[in-house]
C-alpha cells in the first residue's frame, strides 16, 4: 500500500507550538499578497522559509525533517508528477488554491527533498496595462519567426508579461 499525503494535515510545529499544514503555509500568500510574499522554500535541515519583500524569512521552529518535507510537498503533486519526481528526482508543476496558482519546483539535493514554490496571481493584466513603451508588445506578438528573450530580476514580472502576451 502506498503512503497517502494530505495537504490539510498539520505537520510542521513552530516554536510557539502551533502546527501548520502546507495549505496553511500557502494561505499566507493570499493573506499578505503576492506582491509582498513571493516564494516559499522547503528544505530538509532548515525551517520553511518565505521570501517577503525580497528578504528570506524563516519560520520560527524546528528544521524540516525528511518525513515532514514529504508531508508538506507530496500533497501538492499529482500521482503522475509524484512518479516523475521519484524517477527523475525533479519535477515542475503547478497547484491552484483559491485565487492563486503556484509554480512548484520539487527537486532532490544532497540533504534530500526540497521545493521552491512561487505564487502567481490568476488576475492577468491586459497587455496594454503592462507598460511596454510605444506599444512594442504589438511587434512582439506579430513576429512570425525569431527569438524573443524576456529577462529580468526575480519578481520583475516576466511570468506576468508572458501570460499577458499569450492571453
Amino acid at each position: 500500500m502506498t503512503e497517502e499525503y494530505v495537504a490539510s494535515t498539520k505537520v510542521y510545529l513552530t516554536a510557539e507550538g502551533t502546527k501548520f499544514s502546507i495549505l496553511d503555509m500557502l494561505a499566507y500568500f493570499e493573506e499578505h499578497g503576492v506582491m509582498r510574499v513571493s516564494d516559499l522554500h522547503i528544505k530538509i535541515g532548515v525551517p520553511p522559509t518565505f521570501r517577503v519583500d525580497g528578504d528570506l524569512v524563516k519560520f520560527k521552529g524546528e528544521p524540516v525533517t525528511p518525513e515532514t518535507a514529504k508531508q508538506l510537498i507530496y500533497p501538492l503533486l499529482s500521482d503522475e508528477n509524484l512518479q516523475k519526481f521519484k524517477s527523475r528526482h525533479s519535477v515542475d508543476c503547478s497547484y491552484r488554491l483559491g485565487s492563486l496558482q503556484f509554480r512548484i519546483n520539487v527537486f532532490q539535493e544532497n540533504d534530500g527533498l526540497c521545493a521552491a514554490i512561487r505564487a502567481l496571481s490568476l488576475n492577468i493584466p491586459k497587455v496594454e496595462e503592462i507598460g511596454f513603451p510605444n506599444n512594442v508588445w504589438e511587434d512582439i506578438i506579430n513576429l512570425k519567426q525569431g527569438l524573443v528573450l524576456l529577462t529580468g530580476i526575480t519578481g520583475a514580472g516576466k511570468s506576468t508579461t508572458i501570460a499577458s502576451l499569450i492571453d
